[in-house]
């Protein structure tokens, strides 16, 4: 499924018919080359699962589950485990959910159109029942607004997690790419990936920054500023364009994405900048779980935006 305003500038490829995944999405640089910065999944790689999870919607949780068990009200419960080689339950199972095309509407300029997710609670693991509304808004020629909606169906409170998988590329290797990430501490983590406990201040990139051979699967948990969007930059030296991704993080009481998940696949070929609500193995550890009452439902928002040079950086965000 291809959206895109009537004059084109700007488009995103949807799978509805594999969970909704975000194939790719196009902008419009200043001298007017199309800049597809998704690196979406091969024909093998969706034959096989997509199971890099790219562009996958993460829901009730994001992230690791040790052992897929949790505790819940006095009640024990267990997830399959879908990431087995270490014994962990992986991103929830929204993955295998195919959403429906609830609205589109498109303009000269813009584009938007929103998935529904409706979870009918018969997965003994997370046996509450739930939906999640995601909704795109595209502006030309290189702006990008998601807004999630997560909402509670079931009879009692429940924990919830929530978060999006996008892998970003302007095609090459990352080691080429420069990368500025927003103030955070990262989470230490043990062979499992699973948290061990100690926060570190991570500077390697406050500034703009060479990738080199950078490797990296964990969080950053964001620090708390008077700005409540936390903004990370990807630029190619090469091509001359680069992204902003920006994630709303929520007031102190509300709901937000609090944690910025970073990934780099063994090929090398793309970055995972992973917006998410929680923690890692946070259905145990209760880093920042979110509660929702029956009947409660808290919206997340983030975003993708072009940009033709590193200086408008920090002029980009909320531009729509």
């Amino acid at each position: 499924m291809n959206i895109s305003p009537r004059d084109n500038r700007c488009g995103i490829t949807l799978l509805p018919e594999h969970a909704g995944m975000c194939q790719s999405l196009v902008f419009t640089a200043s001298d007017g080359r199309s800049i597809d910065v998704i690196a979406g999944c091969t024909e093998q790689e969706l034959a096989s699962g997509n199971p890099w999870y790219r562009g996958y919607w993460l829901y009730p949780f994001p992230s690791r589950l040790a052992n897929g068990k949790y505790t819940w009200q006095e009640r024990d419960y267990r997830l399959p485990l879908n990431e087995p080689e270490r014994d962990n339950a992986l991103h929830g199972f929204l993955t295998g959910v195919t959403p429906e095309v609830t609205d589109r509407n498109i303009q000269q300029d813009s584009a938007e159109v929103t998935l529904r997710y409706q979870y009918d609670g018969t997965n003994p693991g997370y046996p509450f029942p739930g939906e999640v509304t995601v909704t795109y808004r595209l502006q030309s020629p290189g702006h990008l607004t998601i807004s999630v909606s997560v909402m509670n169906l079931h009879d009692a409170p429940v924990p919830v997690g929530t978060g999006w998988h996008p892998y970003f590329s302007f095609g090459g290797k990352v080691d080429d790419l420069c990368l500025q990430l927003p103030a955070g501490d990262l989470v230490a983590v043990d062979e499992r990936l699973l948290p061990t406990g100690p926060l570190t201040p991570f500077t390697d990139f406050a500034a703009l920054s060479r990738m080199n051979d950078l490797t990296i699967d964990s969080a950053l948990k964001l620090h708390a500023t008077g700005d409540t969007r936390a903004q990370a930059l990807l630029w190619s030296p090469d091509k001359q364009v680069g992204i902003v991704t920006w994630q709303d993080t929520g007031s102190e009481s509300g709901a937000g994405y609090r944690y910025l998940q970073i990934f780099i696949p063994p090929d090398r070929a793309s970055i995972a900048l992973e917006p998410v609500s929680c923690g890692i193995n946070a259905f145990n550890t209760g880093e920042n779980l979110l509660v929702l009452a029956p009947g409660q439902h808290r919206v997340f928002t983030n975003g993708v935006s072009l940009v033709n040079s590193a200086g408008e950086f920090s002029t980009t965000v909320g531009a729509e």
